[in-house]
Parts: structure tokens; sequence; C-alpha cells
């Protein structure tokens, strides 16, 4: 029987969102699939040891490495099992938290269609896609879904959702820190309310963190001043980019990634 080309993995913010949509729609009625049983371990079953080791040590780069190894080496006949998805969420989130994007989505367009449909993977797509657009408000309520997600007691392997909410903490703790960063070297001064939207916190909590970061708060205007000597920029190696002024705010902060060009 003859096959048509591949359909091409999605490459714009849109096109992330409609698959996103559309997987959406075909999922199947059960929150949750239920992993074959076994008595011989499969390639992800034999690494998600190794792996769960490797996110109690927060060594996310090398759980990449193992997790794209055992991609490398698993058969046609294991890609199609949902027990890839041992395998899939830690690498799609350790991806995530390491900032390296057009890998983690790669990972998900290649599934087969019986892995593709699995919920898992939809709510991956939609944290995938806001972090994608550096939409920081749904960044934050995507992370929680999933967080929500894995932790449901029908959630399919305990394990792996105590995994991958361990993981969706570190990504949210790392997006934080990067968004601090840029803010902190590139304005001289912003609103609470902006602050809250790009670093997913209340009130009370962002003046606790923004202490710590060493900024500044101006109670009577309402205005976090960024203190850069003090703060996570200098405990980076990238280059500082010259601050901008207040009233062009909205139009650099439309998109927080490109101070990183």
């Amino acid at each position: 029987m003859a096959h048509g080309p591949p359909t091409p993995p999605p490459t714009t913010e849109t096109e992330i969102q409609d698959q996103t949509r559309v997987a959406a729609e075909n999922l199947p009625t059960a929150l949750t699939p239920s992993m074959p049983s076994s008595t011989q371990l499969d390639a992800f079953q034999t690494a998600f040891p190794a792996i769960v080791d490797l996110v109690s040590r927060k060594d996310f780069q090398s759980l990449i490495q193992v997790a794209e190894n055992v991609n490398l080496q698993s058969d046609a006949d294991s890609d199609r099992r949902l027990t890839r998805l041992l395998v899939l969420g830690p690498l799609v989130l350790a991806y995530l938290i390491v900032d390296d994007l057009p890998p983690a989505r790669f990972a998900l367009t290649q599934l087969p269609e019986d892995v593709y449909s699995a919920p898992l993977v939809h709510s991956l797509f939609g944290l995938l896609a806001s972090a994608w657009d550096r939409d920081h408000a749904n960044v934050y309520v995507r992370a929680q879904e999933l967080r929500n997600f894995v932790q449901q007691p029908d959630f399919f392997d305990e394990q792996l959702g105590s995994v991958l909410s361990e993981m969706v903490t570190a990504f949210v703790e790392t997006f934080r820190q990067r968004t601090v960063r840029l803010l902190s070297t590139a304005y001289t001064s912003l609103p609470a309310s902006l602050a809250q939207i790009y670093l997913g916190m209340k009130q009370d909590e962002l003046l606790a963190a923004a202490q710590e970061e060493g900024w500044l708060y101006n109670a009577s205007t309402n205005l976090f001043i960024p203190t850069i000597e003090t703060s996570i920029a200098i405990r980076t190696t990238q280059p500082c980019l010259s601050p901008s002024s207040l009233p062009s705010f909205h139009s650099v902060t439309n998109s927080v990634a490109k101070l990183e060009l």
C-alpha cells in the first residue's frame, strides 16, 4: 500500500495551537491510558529508573541525552507503546527547563497516533505552545493544569506522575528566573500589575520574591525598580542589555524572548 509524504511538523505558534486543538478534539474518553501489561520490560521501562534518578539530581542535560538515546534505540513496535510516555514526558519537560524548545516540539510531532492521542501529550503540547510564544500568563496556567493532571489518583503511572510534577515545578522556577533576569537587565522600572503577569505571582508573593532579588519597591507609585547589581542578572554570563524607558515597556515586553537575541 502506497503512502504519501510525511506531514511536516508545525513551525509557528498558530500551527502548534491548531495541532493541540485537533489533538484535544480526538482524545479518547478515558482521562488516562492504561499501560500494557508485560512480563518483559521494553526500552522505555528499562530507562525510566535512570530518568527518575536524574530528575532527583536535577541533571536535566544528562536526562535529555539518556532519553534521546532510548528514542534512537527503540524499535518500531515499542515506539507505538504507551510506555514511551515514561521517556517522552520527562524529555519534553527537560527541554522546556533548559529553554530549548525546538527539540521539544520535534519530540511531540514525531509520535505515532497511538501515543499522540494520549491526554498527557495534549497537556505537554499546551504548555509548549505557551512557552514558545512567551505567553507568560498562560505558561503558569498550563503548568498548573499539567501538574494537577499528573497528580490525579487515576493517572496511569504514579511514579511518572510524581516525576512530572517535580519537573513542572522546576520548569516554572527556571522560566521565572529567566524572566526576572531579562526584566532586571532591560527595564529601569515596571508596574506591579505587569510584574505579576510576567512572574505569575500574587502581590504578596511578588513583594517577597522582589526583595530576594534585590528589587526596590515604591509603594506610592506601585512600581518595582530592578537593581541589577544584586539581582539574579549578575549570576549569569549572558550579556546585559541597555535598559529601556518605561514608555517603551508595552511594545518591548510583548515578547520578552526577543531580549535574548
